[in-house]
């Protein structure tokens, strides 16, 4: 029996009110499109960095991250873009297949993570139209952070290092590359070609006197603080 039917029988058979029927399929209809996953990891994730960067705000009392929540946000960024490669988002104007790229702008202390394809099939990934922003699951925008402003005033990105023996690493705009098994990838300056790290991938950030370093390793893509 449907909850229209039920209405009706406990309404002695009689008609169901407009407004109650509109209700009730407008619920059904809510209930059976559900979440994708990709929605459900960008919830996942704002609730994981709403967490790690508010609450120290709120209970410091200041208006700036210390060093130690900044390296939480960007391991929960990292392990988010990891997820993202793992989702294999895809558009129709941006097809398979898809990887995620964490890029970390040491010059301008900054770091963003973009979705990459190799829509030509030259083994080269993230070349010109086969890139695009993530959206940041906070604001719904590109995903960029920028260090050094704002509550993240004086936080600086000391080094990001992504290698391995057949990778040399833009030193100005070091990145790390996820594939559908979460597999992390160094990507070298001169070629574009990625390759697997072949040893733990590191970025370190300062504040001050004070620095952290948040780790990636090679084959699991485990994302840790040492």
């Amino acid at each position: 029996m449907t909850y229209l039917k039920e209405l009706q029988s406990v309404n002695g058979g009689g008609r169901v009110d407009w407004e109650a029927q509109k209700f009730l399929q407008e619920g059904m209809v809510a209930v059976q499109r559900g979440f994708s996953i990709l929605e459900f990891i960008m919830v996942m994730a704002l609730v994981s960095i709403m967490g790690i960067v508010v609450a120290p705000l709120i209970f410091r009392g200041g208006d700036t991250i210390n060093i130690s929540s900044m390296a939480r946000k960007i391991m929960a960024d990292m392990r988010y873009a990891q997820e993202l490669g793992m989702a294999r988002r895809a558009t129709a104007s941006f097809p398979q297949p898809v990887r995620s790229r964490m890029v970390f702008d040491t010059v301008n202390n900054r770091y963003e993570i973009k979705m990459v394809n190799d829509s030509d099939g030259d083994g080269i990934w993230g070349e010109a139209g086969e890139e695009e922003y993530a959206t940041d699951p906070a604001t719904r925008g590109s995903f960029s952070v920028q260090l050094n402003s704002g509550s993240y005033s004086g936080i600086s990105i000391s080094s990001a290092t992504f290698s391995s023996a057949s990778c040399n690493p833009s030193a100005l705009k070091p990145a790390v590359e996820f594939d559908l098994f979460g597999v992390p990838y160094c990507i070298d300056g001169v070629s574009g070609i990625s390759s697997k790290i072949d040893s733990p991938g590191t970025v370190v950030i300062s504040k001050g006197a004070d620095t952290a370093a948040i780790s990636v390793r090679q084959n699991t893509g485990m994302v840790t603080l040492p």
